[in-house]
């Protein structure tokens, strides 16, 4: 039994891809990679256990397609040839992969030797309207607590026996490069394949930072998601259980006293109007509320019914105050933010979320929501208080950040909210 692992790059990204080679070689057997665009093969892919690097001027571009080039023997005949127990992985340039990753690997494909295994992934809603919005997506970085079975694998981290994959033929099934994932999910669902994502603990796989244009963006139309959806709906999907990937309620002693409503610190009612206008058109996708409260009730009211609300409290008499509503309990930290690690292993993905309401926790810790840019890189922010000076930098700071101009809305009661869409 071999472990291969296989690499699609972009030019650009020769800084990312020598770490993620560092980080997988010792724990491989053969290493391929393909080069998309790139002019000549760095001097570090000279290594005993790189078996083939490919230029895209040799053998075209091919994109994330790249990936599973090297495992279609109709399209790939080079030795080493594979043997159906072969382990075949299929990762990206930038991405750090842990020490323990093949070991985690072959414990998951001892359980489901069948199986595609993956460590990002998504969950199809039905009905599918769209293949962006109508998923949930279990993120590489992010904590998963039990094996899950997906819809659609990440072929960044995907690992699988070659007897499974053995008949695929990308010249076949992979009419689009640039869709590897969803194409991955066809070919899986028409072969009776099963997708497993595999748990893990948060921030064990580590995203490296780049610029510069991803294969995904490069290709025509990436904003449309039009061929993924078409190509994913009239499938027969399985409906899985992701209630364990959304946020739990958190159960509190039931002698615990309750904080008495205030209006002074509720959100404002002309705050609470403004995002039911906002957000009247949205057909799916969260709302995230930092710093919960009676007025969350008031928000449950005025969001429409396709959105959920999630909100996120560090002090437990506030939670459960609406039943059946989804608490997320974040003890503060020493900065003055939030429990990172409850964040990112319990929020949604920043593609499924439309609008961030910020109104906890104090004012020193609400600077930290500028770092967090997978929370509102996409999605309206509204942050309350905007009244007092502190919370006003923030709003200056986040709207140079996201290059938009911020509202102030002044209310009756004389406090402030701005806003950033």
């Amino acid at each position: 039994m071999k472990v291969i692992a296989s690499i699609a790059s972009l030019a650009s990204r020769i800084d990312s891809l020598k770490q993620t080679v560092a980080s997988l070689i010792d724990q491989v057997d053969i290493l391929n990679v393909y080069l998309n665009g790139h002019d000549n093969i760095p001097g570090f892919l000279c290594h005993p256990k790189v078996a083939h690097v490919v230029l895209s001027r040799d053998a075209g571009w091919r994109g994330a397609e790249a990936k599973l080039w090297f495992y279609d023997r109709e399209a790939f005949k080079m030795p080493p040839y594979l043997a159906p127990d072969d382990i075949c992985l299929t990762c990206d340039d930038d991405i750090l992969y842990p020490q323990d990753y093949v070991e985690r690997i072959k414990r998951g494909l001892e359980e489901y030797p069948q199986a595609v295994l993956c460590f990002h992934g998504s969950i199809l809603k039905i009905p599918m309207r769209s293949y962006r919005e109508s998923r949930v997506t279990v993120n590489m970085s992010k904590g998963l607590t039990s094996d899950t079975p997906v819809h659609v694998p990440g072929t960044a981290t995907t690992a699988f026996y070659h007897s499974t994959l053995a008949d695929i033929s990308i010249n076949q099934n992979f009419i689009w490069s640039h869709a590897v994932d969803p194409q991955l999910a066809s070919y899986c669902k028409l072969n009776d394949i099963p997708v497993i994502a595999l748990s893990r603990p948060p921030n064990w796989i580590k995203p490296i930072s780049t610029s510069g244009i991803s294969i995904f963006g490069q290709r025509v139309g990436a904003n449309n998601d039009l061929f993924e959806t078409n190509l994913l709906k009239d499938l027969l999907w399985t409906q899985f259980d992701y209630a364990h990937l959304e946020s739990k309620t958190v159960p509190i002693p039931a002698d615990l006293p309750r904080i008495q409503p205030n209006p002074k610190i509720q959100l404002p009612s002309e705050a609470v109007n403004w995002l039911a206008r906002h957000l009247k058109n949205c057909d799916s996708g969260y709302v995230l509320e930092f710093g919960s409260g009676y007025g969350t009730g008031d928000l449950l009211q005025a969001i429409p019914s396709t959105l959920s609300l999630i909100s996120i409290e560090h002090n437990p008499r506030f939670l459960n105050l609406f039943p059946g509503h989804t608490y997320v309990y974040a003890p503060i930290e020493a900065g003055g933010w939030y429990d990172q690690n409850q964040l990112a292993s319990l929020l949604p993905s920043k593609e499924l979320i439309r609008a961030v309401i910020v109104d906890g926790p104090g004012t020193r810790g609400r600077q930290v929501i500028l770092e967090e840019t997978d929370i509102w890189e996409r999605a309206a922010v509204l942050i309350s208080d905007a009244h007092i000076k502190d919370n006003m930098s923030i709003v200056e700071s986040l709207s140079m950040m996201r290059r938009k101009m911020y509202s102030v809305h002044y209310c009756t009661d004389k406090r402030a909210f701005a806003t950033i869409e």
